[in-house]
């Protein structure tokens, strides 16, 4: 038996798990030795394709769910999707257990997303390894690791895309600045992304803050601004020590439940290395919605140049097949100025039906 006090220890810690724009999409309801989770619609944007992206937060969360359950004596049971009720994720229970993996667990509250610029180190061999055994120890997932080189450069142009596109695509940019949290007081009273975390430098703050403006954001379109912008990001991502592209075998729900799972596992253990690593998945939700037909806002042009992208990362990773579900860079760098806030978990009573 497990007492609720410990329930909320291990939901308390779990929720230091990554999420589209730190848009923590859960909230929990107790049940006699576990709690359900459910999904809360905040990412609305236009990179959260079928909800694939919260349901990647969802397997993150629930891999840090196994992890601390295990620190303190237990093991998670989650089934998903147990009842067909809207938003239900997972029925998760918890009985004893004795198999900590310690390792992963001090590497929670440490795990961030950082987007400084990083060394250029390459990664040593056994550190690849590392991340090649955890990322591949599902036969339905695949990580691949692509260094520096020719195949490289073309990850780094294609995930700097969407730079560019901040300001060419009206809904890229009003979506963007819905998600920006300018003060403190902001970020905790809506989820978001606290300006701080994007690393900008001060000139860079100051002209990112009159993009809010979308004739200032037209007229910088209209100069080339966006392909400056594109290059900017570009030499960012160039100082990395390598590029990770993770993929699925399906497109189910699980799948990228499953997938969000090890990308999680991935992560921790690059954290435990004392490595940085900064998501870049916009590409490859771009495309997955254009393929299935739905080009709403998007211009013939950008949903060519989106498609030409995801096509680059796929043939730098040799993924032929099997739909991508995150590309992040890796590498050694210093501490980011500023960690996303976590909301403090909803935890209820079982509604009654």
């Amino acid at each position: 038996m497990i007492t609720r006090e410990l329930i909320k220890t291990i939901i308390g810690e779990a929720i230091n798990a990554p999420s589209g724009d730190n848009s923590q999409p859960w909230r929990f309801e107790f049940r006699e030795n576990g709690v359900d989770l459910y999904n809360i619609e905040r990412d609305q944007t236009i990179f959260n394709f079928r909800r694939r992206g919260d349901y990647v937060a969802h397997g993150a969360l629930l891999e840090n769910i196994d992890i601390i359950a295990g620190h303190y004596g237990f093991m998670a049971n989650s089934k998903l999707f147990p009842s067909g009720e809207v938003g239900a994720i997972a029925e998760i229970l918890f009985a004893k257990d004795d198999a900590p993996d310690e390792e992963l667990y001090q590497a929670i509250g440490k795990r961030v997303t950082n987007r400084k610029p990083y060394s250029g180190e390459m990664l040593a061999a056994e550190v690849k390894n590392a991340l090649l055994e955890i990322g591949n120890a599902n036969e339905l997932v695949r990580l691949a690791i692509v260094e520096r080189g020719e195949a490289f450069d073309g990850i780094v142009r294609a995930a700097s895309l969407n730079d560019r596109l901040i300001l060419e695509n009206e809904t890229i940019r009003k979506f963007l600045f819905s998600i920006i949290r300018w003060t403190e007081d902001e970020e905790r009273a809506t989820p978001g992304m606290h300006v701080k975390t994007l690393e900008l430098g001060a000139p860079q703050q100051k002209m990112f803050r009159l993009f809010r403006k979308r004739s200032i954001a037209r007229l910088a379109s209209l100069i080339g601004f966006p392909l400056v912008m594109q290059k900017e990001a570009a030499a960012l991502y160039g100082t990395s020590g390598a590029m990770l592209v993770l993929s699925i075998k399906g497109e189910a729900p699980a799948d990228f439940i499953a997938g969000g799972r090890i990308f999680e596992r991935v992560w921790l253990k690059a954290t435990a290395m004392g490595l940085s690593l900064q998501p870049l998945a916009a590409m490859p939700y771009l495309a997955q919605r254009i393929k299935a037909g739905d080009r709403d806002n998007v211009s013939e042009v950008q949903a060519r140049d989106i498609l030409k992208a995801e096509q680059d990362i796929r043939d730098a990773a040799h993924m032929e097949t099997g739909t991508i579900l995150m590309l992040a860079r890796i590498g050694k760098g210093e501490a980011p100025t500023q960690k996303a806030f976590k909301l403090a978990p909803e935890i209820h009573e079982k509604m009654s039906v």
